[in-house]
């Protein structure tokens, strides 16, 4: 099976994804990634996925880039046709859905954190609400990191027809992240 991941960063798959990648390397689905080259790529490359350099900026918001990289991202799902695009974070999630409705992959949705955009409400989170609620019945299945986050999408109802769950968070690999210091609460 083709199972794409879709991230801002390298650094964000490799930090809080890397058991999801291990695991399903070692089912020996076909595993594509893509997002945004930094000085994890390489570290992910050691993992046997193929990586996609996608000219994505986290917090650009100019349109016409916004808009080129979609087209990219449109031909690139055409070429590799996925059975699955797990997506995380705002961006890849619309993106995500928005290229799903040309082909029949199903996209696995994580809301990972509302964030900034939704704590200091402007014009773009209303934008983003906009999209979600256009898109987001395409999901397969929407995972979300906390019920704070999955009650906001109920009450802009955004939640109508879509599977959806609250994970735990994404835990920590103490393997990974070594602890450095002792910390003492009084």
């Amino acid at each position: 099976m083709k199972i794409l991941l879709f991230a801002n960063s390298s650094w964000n798959l490799y930090n809080f994804r890397i058991g999801l990648i291990e695991s399903l390397t070692k089912k020996n689905h076909e595993i594509y990634f893509f997002g945004k080259n930094d000085n994890y790529t390489k570290k992910l490359l050691n993992k046997n996925i193929n990586y996609v350099n996608l000219p994505l900026s986290k917090k650009g918001k100019n349109p016409l880039k916004e808009i080129k990289t979609i087209i990219f991202f449109f031909f690139k799902i055409r070429k590799i046709k996925p059975d699955y695009i797990l997506s995380f974070t705002i961006k890849p999630n619309l993106y995500s859905l928005l290229v799903s409705h040309f082909f029949k992959t199903k996209v696995i949705v994580n809301i990972t954190g509302l964030g900034n955009t939704f704590i200091n409400k402007n014009y773009l989170t209303y934008i983003i609400i906009i999209f979600y609620k256009l898109l987001i019945n395409r999901s397969f299945y929407i995972f979300f990191q906390n019920k704070d986050d999955l009650n906001y999408f109920k009450k802009l109802n955004l939640l109508n027809k879509v599977n959806n769950d609250v994970i735990p968070g994404l835990g920590i690999n103490f393997n990974l992240f070594k602890k450095r210091k002792k910390i003492k609460f009084n």
